[in-house]
């Protein structure tokens, strides 16, 4: 018997902008909303799954550790303690994910060979683990660091990683680093995808939650 769980890691831009209001009362908040709407539908369609929560701007840090879709009132906590500040640096936010997923899933053996596949548990049966990496950012990156270098490590082990921009327009946002950062399907599709408002915002978050791994 095989037991699929996915491991979501939210890396979210808190950088000065995400203070404007044109995603009411802030592309923050908003993102925080559509986050909290994600893990509503996840409950019912993956109740094993666990979800990670990373705020970035010049720096980036942990706002909830990794912790099953179960936990809603600990996630929509961690949300609201998620404050605006900074500047905008993407390899800050996806660093902090390969710390966090070496501290957490595999502290012994190195970077995420045990986060994908199947390891045979005592018991007997296959369990399978995904990792996607959902990034969503409103600004240029401003950082020192190659994003698309430690995105394209990632990539090589399995990982998924999903970008999305929001904002006032696409131009307003680094599209071109995103679409580099973002994996791509096996139809040639890339994982990018710029959101103009709010309502569409939580539509794609629930469609996201909705969704069935295989």
């Amino acid at each position: 018997m095989t037991a699929t769980t996915t491991i979501w890691i939210f890396i979210i831009d808190t950088s000065g902008s995400m203070s404007t209001c044109d995603y009411p009362p802030t592309r923050l908040v908003a993102a925080c909303e559509a986050l909290t709407e994600f893990v509503k539908e996840r409950r019912r369609a993956a109740p094993c799954d666990k979800v990670a929560i990373i705020a970035f701007s010049d720096n980036a840090s942990v706002k909830q550790d990794l912790i099953s879709v179960e936990s809603q009132s600990a996630v929509v906590s961690a949300l609201r303690r998620i404050k605006v500040d900074g500047g905008t640096n993407f390899a800050s936010g996806l660093r902090e994910a390969e710390t966090l997923l070496k501290r957490r899933l595999n502290p012994h053996r190195g970077l995420l060979s045990r986060v994908f596949g199947t390891d045979e548990s005592e018991s007997g049966e296959n369990n399978a683990t995904t990792t996607r990496i959902v990034f969503c950012s409103d600004g240029h990156d401003y950082g020192s660091r190659n994003p698309v270098a430690i995105a394209r490590k990632m990539k090589a082990t399995g990982i998924v990683v999903e970008c999305i921009g929001i904002g006032g327009c696409p131009k307003d946002v680094d599209e071109k680093r995103l679409r580099a950062m973002a994996s791509v399907g096996p139809d040639g599709r890339v994982f990018y995808r710029f959101i103009g408002d709010k309502q569409k915002l939580i539509q794609e978050f629930r469609r996201k939650g909705a969704i069935q791994i295989r």
